[in-house]
C-alpha cells in the first residue's frame, strides 16, 4: 500500500496489517508539502495502476452529471435547447485520432470543453506542470475537427439541430479539475474549473455583498436569448473574478543579479488588496451588476 520513505512526510504508515496515523506530519508547518508528497507518491501511482485514462473519463462523466442536473433545475433555460450532447466524440479512423471530451449546445451555440483531470498539485512546480499539460492540448485543432465533422456529429448526436450551422458559434474552453490557471487564457482559450461552468448554467448569477449597500445579484442573463448570447463574453471575462484580475500588479524587486556583465532587475507579481484598490474594483463590479447581462 505504501512505499518506503521518511516518516515526517508520511501521514499514514503500515505495521503488519494495521494502518497508523503519523501525528508529527499533521503538526508540521509544511503540511501542504506532506499532502503534495503523499498524493504524488501514493495516490497517483494507485490511480495509474488502475488505468489512468479512466480517471479523466470519470471526471468528465461526474462533471456532466452535475451540470445536467443544474440545467434541468434552471427555470431560465426551460424554453431553450440546452444539453450536453456527447462525451468523447472521436475522429474518424485514419486521421489525427482527435477526441473531443465534452460537447454542449445552448440554442445554436456549441461549447467544446477540453477536460483535464489533475492530481492536485501544490507549489510553483505543480502549477507549471498543470499549465504545461493544458498547453500541450491543441484545442484549436479539435475545434476544426468538430467543424469539419459537424454533419457526422449532427446525424449521430444532434438530429434536432434544424438551423444553419455557424462556425462563429463554436466556442471552446479548457476545464481543469483543479483551480490552477482559472481566469487566464492558454492557447488563446479560457481556462475554467467546474464551478465556473456550473455557476453559469446552474445559478445564472453570483451574489455580491456590500457593507453599505447590502446584497445584489450579478446576473449573467435574465432570459434564454441572453443565456446563449452571453456565454462567450462570460467565458472571456469571468466577471466574478474581475476584481482579482484587476488588482494584479507587478512591483520592482530588491533581488538583482548580473548576467553576462549586465544587471538584471526583477519584477515580482502580487495582488494589491491595499490602498482602497480592491474596494474600487468591487464598486465597478457592483455598478455593472444591473446591466452586464444586457450589454451588447
Amino acid at each position: 500500500m505504501l512505499t518506503e520513505s521518511d516518516l515526517y512526510i508520511r501521514p499514514l504508515y503500515q505495521i503488519d496489517e494495521t494502518i497508523h496515523l503519523c501525528i508529527p506530519t499533521l503538526l508540521t508547518g509544511q503540511f501542504t508539502r506532506v499532502v503534495d508528497y503523499y498524493v504524488n507518491t501514493e495516490v497517483a501511482p494507485a490511480v495509474k495502476s488502475k488505468k489512468s485514462e479512466n480517471k479523466g473519463r470519470f471526471f468528465e462523466l461526474d462533471f456532466v452529471d452535475t451540470l445536467e442536473e443544474q440545467i434541468r433545475k434552471n427555470k431560465l433555460l426551460k424554453n431553450i435547447f440546452c444539453k450536453v450532447l456527447n462525451v468523447g466524440f472521436e475522429q474518424r479512423p485514419g486521421k489525427d485520432n482527435e477526441e473531443i471530451d465534452i460537447i454542449l449546445r445552448i440554442g445554436e451555440t456549441y461549447l467544446i470543453i477540453e477536460a483535464k483531470s489533475f492530481t492536485y498539485r501544490i507549489g510553483s512546480s505543480g502549477l507549471k506542470n498543470n499549465i504545461k499539460t493544458i498547453t500541450e492540448s491543441n484545442l484549436e485543432r479539435k475545434k476544426q475537427f468538430f467543424i469539419d465533422d459537424y454533419e457526422r456529429f449532427k446525424k449521430s448526436y444532434d438530429p434536432t439541430a434544424n438551423f444553419v450551422f455557424d462556425e462563429a458559434k463554436v466556442l471552446c474552453c479548457y476545464l481543469s479539475s483543479a483551480p490552477h490557471c482559472v481566469g487566464i487564457r492558454l492557447n488563446g482559450y479560457p481556462v475554467v474549473d467546474p464551478s465556473i461552468i456550473e455557476r453559469y448554467f446552474g445559478n445564472s448569477n453570483f451574489v455580491m455583498v456590500n457593507q453599505d449597500k447590502g446584497i445584489k445579484n450579478f446576473c449573467f442573463y435574465k432570459n434564454e436569448l441572453e443565456a446563449e448570447k452571453n456565454l462567450k463574453r462570460y467565458l472571456d471575462e469571468l466577471p466574478q473574478l474581475s476584481h482579482y484580475r484587476n488588482c494584479f500588479s507587478y512591483a520592482r524587486s530588491n533581488f538583482q543579479r548580473l548576467y553576462k556583465g549586465k544587471k538584471v532587475i526583477f519584477d515580482e507579481p502580487y495582488f494589491d488588496f491595499g490602498s482602497g484598490r480592491i474596494e474600487g474594483e468591487l464598486l465597478k463590479t457592483w455598478s455593472l451588476a444591473d446591466r452586464w447581462h444586457a450589454i451588447k
